[in-house]
């Protein structure tokens, strides 16, 4: 199980992927991104990052002045959704950036129905010389293939992420 989790943390916090397929973009007021099996709505003001290429390694980027959001599909070995959320709480006690008593670990369901788990904490990382608090969030589901897809979505501690949290709980459905 360990090494399972190690895969995880890896592939998670590394934003470094398996990744298949590809990823569509619809520029409309609702910023629809279909990606790993999934499709949700970022809203407005967001854009595909063109500095990442749509398959091979790295998963597409969108970004705004809100943050940054990546779709990640999972290695087909993992387990369970509980083993991606343990391998991310594994690597979160022992990171010394990691701000303490910040984890949350919360199961959900999208208005599509479609269940899964919300991992949220923040960490500091450096940005121009100082060290910044920042929000991450995983919402983990399962797409019609079987495989783990990963939201990821970062942005700064002081942004109001709780709109971004309703906008992809709302929005997330299987394509």
């Amino acid at each position: 199980m360990k090494s399972k989790a190690s895969v995880v943390v890896v592939v998670l916090l590394s934003s470094v992927a398996l990744w298949a397929g590809y990823t569509k973009w619809e520029r409309s007021h609702l910023g629809v991104v279909s990606s790993g099996g999934l499709c949700f709505a970022l809203g407005g003001g967001w854009q595909q990052d063109r500095n990442t290429p749509e398959s091979g390694l790295y998963p597409a980027r969108f970004v705004s002045q809100s943050g940054v959001v990546r779709v990640i599909l999972l290695p087909p070995e993992l387990g369970d959704l509980q083993t991606a959320a343990a391998g991310l709480q594994q690597t979160y006690n022992v990171d010394p950036r990691a701000v303490r008593n910040s984890f949350i670990h919360e199961p959900f369901v999208a208005e599509s129905s479609l269940s899964g788990v919300h991992v949220s904490y923040r960490r500091l990382v450096e940005a121009k010389g100082h060290l910044v608090e920042t929000e991450c969030h995983d919402y983990l589901v399962r797409n019609h293939a079987g495989r783990f897809v990963a939201i990821n979505y970062q942005t700064s501690a002081h942004w109001d992420s709780i709109n971004m949290d309703r906008m992809i709980r709302n929005t997330l459905r299987l394509q």
